[in-house]
């Protein structure tokens, strides 16, 4: 008969053996797989608002008003959101869910001065937030820029990711919530690499 000690050892690797198991789905994959943009301060020009929300990890529900307290506004094509990465990185695959009918233009430079185009997100089918995702992106950056053109001028987008490698998993509200229900890790943190907004 196994004593107490045993029983609690055997309890620890199976919680640990289910631990692990529930965060193999999830986003965080290998450290190139990890969302660039993740706890990043963007900066704005030409009168970007709520920059601070396209990095923020929550999708809008599919199909939502352009301009709610989840979207990112950019008032015209001049304006932009830009995102430093703190260093010179692989930009391999990009995440964006944005009004449907603009394009959004996603540009990346080594030194902040030139900026060349690294993917650009086309207009969706269907009314309000859509997203849009790439992972054939071949370029190198450190600092980013998001702008808009094309469409009917009301621009808005609500998440943004970039991977230096294609996430295993694309972001998702239906991903999002059965991470948000998976048990904590030890440290008290989630799996979960985004969050779905109550619909």
């Amino acid at each position: 008969m196994r004593g107490r000690g045993g029983l609690r050892g055997c309890f620890a690797v199976g919680a640990a053996a289910a631990l692990l198991a529930a965060c193999a789905g999830s986003p965080g994959g290998g450290p190139d797989q990890v969302n660039r943009l993740a706890g990043r301060s963007p900066t704005v020009s030409g009168g970007a608002e709520h920059a601070e929300r396209i990095v923020d990890g929550t999708l809008a529900p599919a199909g939502d008003f352009w301009n709610t307290p989840l979207t990112a506004i950019l008032p015209t094509a001049d304006s932009y959101i830009a995102i430093d990465l703190g260093e010179v990185v692989p930009i391999a695959a990009a995440f964006l869910q944005g009004d449907n009918n603009d394009r959004y233009l996603l540009s990346g430079s080594i030194d902040g001065t030139t900026f060349t185009p690294l993917w650009e997100a086309p207009p969706m089918r269907g009314a309000g937030l859509r997203v849009r995702k790439s992972d054939s992106i071949n370029g190198r950056a450190r600092y980013l820029r998001l702008s808009a053109a094309g469409g009917d001028g009301a621009y808005s987008v609500s998440e943004l990711q970039v991977f230096s490698v294609a996430p295993g998993a694309w972001p998702s509200r239906r991903a999002a919530a059965a991470a948000t229900r998976s048990r904590p890790t030890p440290s008290g943190s989630s799996c979960s690499g985004w969050r779905a907004a109550p619909s």
